[in-house]
């Protein structure tokens, strides 16, 4: 049994939710690694269990939308509340028991419920139109705030002192709290519930983390689970809890983006001191732990691929898609010199600048010097076109501008599929490709140009390595005067999809693993 332990964790309270209403959609990519690794595992027919540590009323929308809700899964939160496998029902906020004279204002975003002419509740949703909370007030500040489970029922109350965070109890499906969490500055003690007492080791806990560890203890303490391989999200916030409770277990960590990060000084040999495998996402994070320990390191893809040929082929504009991460902006400025100079000889190249930065200061950042950048430039067609734009007609007006240069901020991992259904030519001269973008890229049957060759790039066969930025034209035509060579990388690609199917990459961690 392989048991997935995910970092799904918001970035105040550790342990608590990160569901956030369908308005306020936070910017940032939603890669993760346990998401792709439990997929390709359950896809192959592993055995397999995700462990979710914190709590999350909504898991199971959030799992739907990652394709894991086949996956069986243990929450600690469902054991504390004592809640098991139930029926889902929809809950509408309708059926709540509202006072007599409620008013119920609906707006684009929310429903506000107003008593007597003062604000009485506000009603939150999340992406899929499910209700998630209840905001509740008190004289003009928040005094409650009730938390909906997602399968129909109410599954906690938030409770508030002046309009600040006092306590939350955690309830049961008969209504009754089973733990009391204090959110306090100087005091975050759990109480449990006397009635419920029996089912905790303790009658109170320091914090909520010591009552988490010991029910993932009691979970690993039953006999047909004394082994198997806990595959674990690399993370400061969790590593110590759950290695205290491995006991003879397989450990696999898993390090991913920036969630754990490898910094100098850091004591990694007493972290994977009981590892069996640590798989990573980037050759430097390979490279530097490797230098810290002895245990196997694997620079591995995180992502499997999928033959998803684009469309690119039967288009007349050949669209460069342009990922513009991991560059200065003086380099990046010398790329788009050598890219402007390919766009002047060939009248049908179209550049799509490409970012997947979830800071907004530095998107804005991005767009005024790349404006400022093409203001200075005299061909008519390099302008930043507004992408708020939504034209429903088009009359085929010949005076009017056609931009062939467009800028972009991608942040899942369908919207970054989608654009590249479209692109003749993938451009990443990062010192580190995006690991995703090649992944995709070889999905798709798209030709890279790199800086660096690496296992999923290799110089032309499948993409072009270059030894200086400058040489960008010499890509360019490789790939883009006719179609020989291109259809050469399309058939290699193909081939090298072989290599990273799920299959493949469950059967390289599993023979490392043992």
């Amino acid at each position: 049994m392989f048991y997935f332990i995910p970092a799904w964790y918001p970035e105040g309270r550790t342990w608590y939710d990160d569901t956030y209403i369908w308005y306020r959609r936070p910017i940032g990519s939603r890669f993760d690694d346990s998401i792709n690794q439990l997929r390709m595992f359950h896809t192959v027919g592993e055995a397999c269990q995700l462990l979710v540590l914190n709590y999350r009323p909504n898991l199971r929308y959030y799992c739907h939308r990652y394709d894991l809700l086949e996956v069986d899964t243990w929450s600690v939160f469902d054991d504390i509340q004592g809640i098991g496998q139930i029926p889902v029902r929809i809950l509408d906020y309708m059926d709540l028991d509202w006072p007599v004279g409620a008013e119920f204002i609906n707006s684009p975003f929310l429903v506000m419920v107003r008593l007597q002419g003062q604000p009485y509740a506000q009603i939150e949703f999340g992406e899929e139109g499910q209700m998630v909370w209840v905001d509740l007030f008190e004289e003009g500040l928040i005094s409650k705030k009730l938390v909906f489970d997602d399968r129909g029922f109410l599954s906690s109350i938030l409770y508030y002192e002046g309009g600040a965070e006092h306590h939350q109890d955690y309830l049961g499906l008969d209504g009754i709290w089973r733990i009391r969490e204090y959110l306090l500055p100087d005091d975050n003690h759990v109480e449990v519930n006397p009635l419920f007492q029996d089912a905790m080791w303790q009658s109170s806990y320091g914090r909520i983390e010591d009552l988490i560890q010991e029910r993932l203890t009691v979970y690993f303490s039953h006999t047909e689970r004394q082994e198997g391989v806990i595959v674990l999200a690399s993370d400061p916030r969790h590593n110590h809890l759950v290695r205290s409770v491995k006991k003879n277990r397989k450990l696999v960590l898993s390090f991913f983006g920036e969630r754990h990060p490898i910094q100098e000084g850091t004591n990694f040999q007493e972290e994977l001191a009981d590892c069996r495998l640590v798989v990573t996402d980037t050759f430097k994070k390979a490279e530097a732990l490797q230098e810290v320990s002895k245990i196997p390191v694997q620079h591995q893809s995180l992502f499997d691929t999928r033959l998803a040929l684009g469309k690119s082929q039967r288009l007349k504009e050949l669209i460069l898609y342009v990922l513009i991460d991991g560059l200065s902006w003086s380099q990046l400025k010398g790329v788009l010199d050598c890219l402007f100079e390919s766009m002047a000889e060939n009248q049908h190249i179209y550049l799509s600048l490409v970012s997947y930065s979830p800071d907004f200061s530095f998107q804005q950042e991005m767009e005024k010097k790349l404006t400022e950048l093409l203001e200075h430039r005299p061909e008519s067609y390099l302008f930043l076109q507004d992408q708020t734009e939504t034209r429903m007609f088009e009359f085929g007006d010949e005076s009017e501008k056609t931009s062939r240069i467009a800028l972009h901020f991608l942040h899942s991992e369908m919207e970054i599929i989608t654009h590249l259904d479209s692109a003749r030519l993938i451009i990443d001269l990062a010192d580190e490709p995006n690991l995703y973008t090649q992944i995709a890229g070889i999905s798709a049957g798209i030709p890279q140009v790199n800086r660096v060759e690496t296992e999923f790039v290799e110089h032309m066969k499948n993409g072009y390595i270059l030894d200086v930025p400058e040489r960008i034209g010499e890509a360019i035509d490789f790939y883009l005067t006719g179609l020989t060579n291109w259809n050469k990388s399309l058939i290699y690609s193909v081939q090298k999809i072989a290599d990273y199917t799920k299959g493949v990459l469950v059967e390289k961690m599993k023979e490392k693993i043992e």
